[in-house]
């Protein structure tokens, strides 16, 4: 009898296991106070075989025994072809209604159904997914958005339908948020993706500027890999998808496995490169070409659509070419070559966040924070660390081809108008996506939300530090190629000097220094020089000095000779710095000598700030001297020849065009053409837009606008025969004023855009006070308008 009852309890005990799993998930309870839900372990999963099943099926009753709760914080259902349905219940104990947005965090969910249901009847049906076009979401953001609106005391749930056009389901995390919170976590997240792509960014830039100073392949393969693999990672997160091919959703779906395969070879490259296997592994070049040739055959399978076999073959083909390239790092180590600590180090680091991740990807990890960002920490510290070794791999090779350097230079020389052409399209191209960096940031620094401020500092900050850097490139490449021109205006000496003091008295505060300032009071007042030319000169010598002390003062000194014809502008500017050996003053105006010489070796910058300087002033007349001791610190004295100057004469007071007049925007790059619209709705004006020159022409038939603010290089037609066009009417749209807006600012440059007909510049990045300036030339202010 005792046998019998222990056996009806484990009957009775399994009966209600079974009961409990058929019984639906709780409803999860809104609360004002709680801003975000993680639904994984809400959700009731129904497994859809055939993938045939109806929303009206499978919210019938007679399904109900199919469903099982969730068991999974993320729902990951890893290789399957079936189909999936989620099921959230949602109760609001809310005192108002609300619109809550429900997010399915995974930016690559091939095919995705949303369905609201309340009281039996569907309320809201969305159907979209990776798969469609873009524009099927709700929301543009990368990964998928939808509302959920709810009253007091309302009982809804949601259903959701996954579905794999190849067979494989990555997780998919479900969140309930309200706008709120969700405002708050995208903008964290974004800052943060963003601050990883800059630094990504950041080192490709500063390796490919590496690449032509040194021309050592072994930089141009990193600088290739790192951007492949970046590329990969945007295009993973949803961003390419997003922005660069919207409408192609067969080509997004394409572009994984081609860019993965993109940045292995490129990756195999580097490694072949950086270790020098030719010389220390010889043995490694028959499987480097094998590897190479079986990522080329992957990435033509990858046209086959089978994408379910290419991420295994990507899982499996990643990890065991970082194993491969692991170890010849290591026996490359044992062979003796000092950069292969370096290798190994960020291989390894490289290897266990993409072990991490292809784990997840198979369905053995969990979808948690370090687990989903390990490919991007694992990257950042693979990068730094490469870097160094990079910088390592410099010193070595210089060290074994110095006596190579001589035939270097003298083939650098015969081909130095094919570089300065190089340098002078990439500080250009620079310019571009550094247009849209810093005017975003200006716009984004107005949000009220104060907390945002510092961030964006940084980021402010940095960016500007590599404007400065691609402005020293292209003034050094404009003096290369003799393109400098001098164009001496009459120049208010005061308001120059004081913004120069200003600066300068702010970065010896922030050394704990003191700059002492000395101005002769019979320095004129107005001057006929080159405004640009000499204060980059002025701070080319105290950025110098600046940057090469660490404790004491700086003296600046500036009178004008009147007793010599044509007079001399005499600058001193004296620091106490670590001085320069008396063997390297003679090519310290050398252009980058930073990499040649000793004396400024863990300095930032790129080494051709003073033969700027020492250019400028040669090719305005004058003359620069030095005077240095080790330890003492260095003197540095510009003579120039300058002549009278006057005030110029208050121009007439001109009629301005209506702020109630558009102003055109005649921009070919999407990214440029959003800041520009909203710099210009930042100070209160309407705009219109066209892509190139032609389209401008059409615009200007059908509408009046206020200004023209053109962009030089687009396709169709330039910005150049856009503005002779315009001259060359004989209706009232001759007069239109056209402001240049544009990265190419060089002498030859502006030289063009008057020949053109145009009326002023704006150099890219464009400031929005330099913005507001040069409009108030020519419209209205909006503010003034309304206020009158």
């Amino acid at each position: 009898m005792k046998e019998l009852s222990v056996a009806n309890v484990s009957i009775l005990v399994f009966i209600m296991l079974l009961s409990l799993g058929a019984q639906a998930t709780p409803p999860v309870l809104l609360e004002a106070s709680i801003g975000k839900y993680n639904l994984g372990l809400n959700a009731d999963v129904l497994e859809d075989i055939n993938g045939e099943l109806t929303i009206e099926q499978v919210s019938n009753s007679r399904y109900d025994d199919q469903w099982a709760a969730s068991q999974k914080i993320v729902p990951n259902f890893t290789f399957s072809d079936s189909a999936y349905w989620l099921r959230v219940t949602f109760t609001s104990e809310l005192t108002a209604s609300a619109v809550y947005w429900f997010e399915v965090a995974f930016a690559l969910q091939d095919y995705l159904d949303y369905y609201v249901i309340n009281e039996g009847e569907i309320t809201h049906i969305t159907q979209t997914g990776d798969r469609l076009p873009f524009d099927s979401r709700p929301y543009e953001y990368r990964n998928f958005l939808f509302d959920f609106p709810i009253s007091p005391g309302e009982t809804k749930q949601v259903y959701l339908r996954l579905q794999s056009h190849d067979g494989i389901h990555e997780p998919s995390p479900i969140i309930l948020w309200d706008k709120q919170s969700f405002t708050f976590a995208s903008s964290a997240e974004s800052l943060g993706l963003g601050l990883y792509f800059g630094i990504m960014v950041v080192m490709v830039v500063y390796n490919l500027f590496i690449f032509l100073m040194v021309r050592d392949r072994a930089y141009i393969y990193y600088v290739l890999y790192i951007s492949g693999f970046m590329f990969w990672l945007a295009t993973y997160y949803g961003y390419s998808f997003q922005y660069l091919w919207p409408d192609s959703p067969d080509w997004g779906n394409q572009a994984i496995p081609l860019t993965s395969g993109f940045w292995f070879v490129f990756m195999i490259h580097f490694v072949s490169s950086f270790l020098e296997t030719k010389r220390v592994a010889p043995w490694f070049e028959r499987p480097k070409q094998a590897l190479i040739v079986l990522v080329l055959f992957f990435m033509i399978f990858s046209f086959t659509g089978a994408y379910a076999s290419l991420v295994s073959i990507t899982i499996v083909f990643g990890i065991s070419s970082s194993i491969v390239c692991l170890i010849v790092g290591y026996l490359c180590l044992r062979a003796g070559l000092r950069q292969a600590k370096f290798f190994l180090l960020a291989w390894t680091t490289l290897l266990v966040s993409l072990t991490v991740f292809s784990l997840k990807i198979a369905g053995f990890l969990p979808s948690i924070f370090v687990v989903e960002k390990s490919v991007q920490i694992g990257s950042v510290l693979e990068v730094m660390l490469l870097s160094l070794g990079l910088a390592d791999r410099i010193n070595v090779l210089k060290s074994e081809k110095i006596l190579a350097q001589e035939e270097s230079i003298r083939a650098s020389e015969s081909s130095l108008k094919l570089k300065n052409d190089l340098l002078t399209s990439v500080s250009h191209e620079l310019r571009t996506p550094m247009n849209a960096i810093l005017g975003g940031l200006q716009v984004a620094q107005t949000h009220p939300l104060e907390r945002l401020k510092p961030p964006f500092d940084i980021v402010q900050d940095g960016a500007s530090e590599m404007m400065c850097l691609v402005n020293d490139i292209l003034t050094h490449t404009e003096i290369q190629s003799q393109s400098l021109h001098i164009e001496s205006t009459n120049t208010a000496m005061l308001p120059l000097l004081q913004i120069i003091r200003r600066r300068y008295q702010k970065l010896c505060k922030e050394k704990n220094m003191s700059l002492c300032w000395q101005v002769d009071q019979d320095l004129p007042e107005w001057l006929l020089v080159d405004e640009r030319k000499l204060q980059i000169i002025f701070s080319k010598l105290l950025d110098n000095a600046v940057k090469f002390t660490d404790q004491g003062n700086i003296h600046f000194s500036l009178s004008c000779n009147r007793e010599e014809s044509p007079w001399r502008l005499i600058l001193l500017v004296e620091d106490n710095g670590i001085g320069i050996e008396k063997t390297k003053q003679q090519h310290i105006f050398d252009a980058f000598t930073q990499s040649e010489g000793g004396f400024q070796r863990g300095f930032s910058g790129l080494g051709i700030g003073l033969a700027i300087c020492c250019s400028l002033t040669e090719a305005i007349g004058g003359k620069l001297t030095l005077r240095s001791k080790v330890g003492l610190g260095s003197s540095f004295r510009v003579e120039l020849p300058v002549l009278a100057g006057k005030q110029p004469e208050e121009p007439e007071e001109k009629s301005l065009a209506s702020a109630a007049l558009p102003i055109l925007i005649v921009e070919d790059n999407a990214v440029n053409q959003r800041i520009m619209i909203k710099m210009l709705q930042k100070l209160g004006y309407r705009t219109l837009i066209s892509n190139n020159g032609s389209e401008a022409l059409e615009t200007l038939k059908k509408n009046e606008v206020s200004v023209v603010l053109m962009d030089l290089q687009m396709p169709i037609m330039d910005g150049f025969c856009c503005a002779e066009r315009i001259r060359a009417r004989t209706d009232d749209i001759c007069g239109v004023p056209i402001i240049a807006v544009t990265a190419n600012l060089m002498d030859a440059d502006k030289a063009h855009c008057v020949k053109s007909g145009m009326n002023d510049f704006l150099e890219k990045p464009v400031k929005l006070t330099n913005l507001q300036s040069s409009l108030s030339q020519y419209v209205e202010s909006p503010s003034s308008k309304s206020s009158s």
